[in-house]
């Protein structure tokens, strides 16, 4: 069914909605963005969505003369971005279950139209204990005073205000102890205002994609910008609340981006960066608004490391919990491993409404199935409750950052290759400053045999951000491997170079064993073994839980079988490939020099 069919057939859903965003604090004090949405979502849903220009817009939607030239004034695309703003924050801000989400896409004004089917409940995990009386959630207070009151009020009354929306979070399934307060973007050179607005817009937007931080933007509150004394005194000492400062400077084919995190409680500067961002992509803004907010609240971001320093060692705190949950989202460490999924499985039952805990607990379930099946214990009660906790965080927060992570995870895990590509595409587009983000989806998609689609963004990822070299040197050295290029799989092992890593001396002892190096593919397997006892029981299991391709894994047990004779016949037969299956890129892509 075409979007506009939909559409058609679901208008009483999509103008429900249409009403409820005019009507909602976002958008009661904004009537150009309003009318710019009511406008393109009525001649959508009339049929008329080819009269949805620039022009059209400016005439009918923004009161603009009929002699409005849209290539001299970009007030069309400016009030555009203001909107796309703007519903970025109404659909992460709020709690409801919303049946139908309207987006504006960039490179064009027709909307598109997302149907979701609200579930009744919140689906508690199987195996979790609840108790017998659901926690009801309550709903937001949120309200707005006058600019004059708040002007004569002065900043008492001000802080209570936000202490206030504070409050309404933690009620509402958000732990609400990380705020940001997002300054005015500042310029220098011949950087344009305009310009500048619309980057910090874009700024704010982006960073309310991410989970767990709650955005003030200090341009429409400006009296947020106060000093550590004033807050200390007005509620906000449990709270992270820092200030976000950012100077952009416009360079011909780059720009000079810095930004500096401040803790508000107590001035110090927590973090800055100041780095030449490409703008050779054709998109200038969206290069800077990736590379601000990544650095930020990316998986390697500022707001995560700083807060995992700050916490205590002890997880019985909630928020403690999600803390080191987020850092270590992807840890193999088994100690840290067992604290954080049982502390996260006790923040779902105090919090269930929070996505973004049932999102990193997914993780952690998916986590614990691969060191499950590298034991040779059944990990298949891990990967049930995986997948439901990855759709219960999509149900609850269907656009931020750490629900979509967790459905990529679960899409592997099932072997769905045609979800995990849209999965990947999508997070790639919204979070393209990432080079975690490519890097893990880069080593998703070469380990199911896409690596014409996986290498480059491995390549860019450690471009990127060449600290990553050990997450990607060892999917690079598998590529080469199957490939055929020994002397180079190799060189990405020793470049990977993690001893305490079991992964490291399989991929090791493969490739000697390839080689016909018997001797340090023995010297490897030792060495697997003092990590592993009894692997050799599990090898296989292990590398099938991986869901890596079938090519990768015959050749892998092949050469295993040189130097370990006892591989168990049942479990280490060869794989065929299933009717469904895509053919492994294994030529060339391209070699990086470890």
């Amino acid at each position: 069914m075409t979007q506009t069919n939909q559409a058609t057939e679901n208008e009483r859903d999509i103008l429900e909605a249409l009403n409820r965003i005019c009507e909602s604090e976002y958008f009661s004090e904004a009537e150009q963005i309003k009318r710019f949405l009511r406008y393109v979502v009525e001649e959508a849903l009339a049929g008329r969505a080819d009269r949805i220009k620039s022009y059209s817009v400016a005439v009918e939607a923004l009161g603009k003369d009929t002699d409005f030239d849209p290539t001299q004034d970009p007030i069309v695309r400016i009030t555009a971005n203001r909107l796309r703003s703007a519903l970025a924050k109404y659909y992460n801000e709020t709690t409801d279950q919303h049946r139908v989400v309207i987006r504006l896409p960039k490179g064009h004004y027709f909307p598109q139209f997302d149907f979701h089917q609200p579930p009744s409940d919140t689906p508690d995990p199987p195996g979790l204990p609840v108790s017998t009386q659901r926690m009801e959630t309550p709903v937001p207070i949120r309200w707005r005073l006058p600019a004059s009151l708040l002007l004569g009020a002065g900043l008492v009354l001000l802080a209570l205000m936000f202490w206030s929306r504070i409050s309404a979070a933690d009620t509402n399934g958000n732990l609400g102890r990380v705020w940001i307060i997002v300054q005015p973007l500042e310029t220098g050179g011949s950087t344009d205002d305009d310009f500048a607005r619309v980057l910090g817009d874009q700024i704010i937007a982006q960073m309310t994609r991410y989970d767990g931080v709650n955005i003030i933007d200090a341009q429409r509150a400006p009296n947020e910008q106060r000093s550590a004394d004033q807050i200390s005194g007005s509620g906000w000492t449990e709270k992270h609340v820092f200030s976000l400062a950012t100077y952009v400077r416009l360079e011909d084919d780059r720009a000079a981006v810095r930004w500096y995190l401040t803790d508000m409680h107590t001035n110090q500067v927590m973090w800055a960066s100041d780095r030449r961002v490409s703008l050779e992509s054709g998109d200038g803004a969206a290069a800077i608004v990736q590379s601000v907010s990544a650095e930020l609240l990316g998986l390697e971001g500022a707001i995560p490391v700083i807060l995992d320093r700050l916490q205590p060692t002890g997880l019985e705190d909630d928020s403690v919990c999600m803390a080191r949950a987020q850092r270590h989202a992807l840890t193999d460490d088994q100690m840290i491993l067992g604290g954080v999924t049982e502390c996260l499985e006790r923040v779902v039952r105090n919090h269930p409404r929070n996505g973004h805990a049932w999102a990193l607990l997914s993780l952690a379930y998916h986590r614990q199935g691969r060191l499950a099946a590298s034991l040779g214990e059944n990990a298949s009660g891990f990967r049930r409750l995986q997948q439901e906790a990855a759709a219960t965080a999509s149900a609850i927060s269907p656009e931020t950052f750490f629900p979509h992570l967790a459905q990529l995870a679960a899409a592997y895990d099932a072997g769905q290759l045609t979800v995990l590509q849209n999965l990947a595409d999508r997070m790639l587009l919204r979070y393209s400053g990432d080079p975690r983000l490519k890097v893990m989806i880069g080593k998703a998609l070469v380990s199911l045999g896409m690596a014409e689609s996986g290498l480059p963004l491995i390549e860019a990822g450690l471009d990127q951000l060449p600290s990553l070299g050990p997450l990607g040197y060892a999917m690079l050295a598998l590529e080469r491997y199957v490939a055929g290029d020994l002397e180079m799989a190799l060189g990405y092992i020793d470049a990977q170079a993690l001893p305490n890593d079991y992964r490291y001396w399989l991929m090791k002892a493969a490739v000697h064993a390839g080689t016909g190096q018997m001797d340090e593919a023995m010297q490897a397997w030792t060495a697997l073994t003092r990590l592993k006892p009894g692997y050799a029981d599990n090898v296989c299991q292990d590398l099938r839980h991986a869901n890596i391709h079938y090519t990768y894994y015959n050749r892998i047990v092949a050469d295993l079988s040189k130097i370990v004779p006892d591989l168990p016949a049942e479990s280490c037969r060869f794989r065929l490939p299933p009717q469904s299956a895509l053919a492994p890129s294994i030529q060339a892509v391209g070699s990086r020099t470890p």
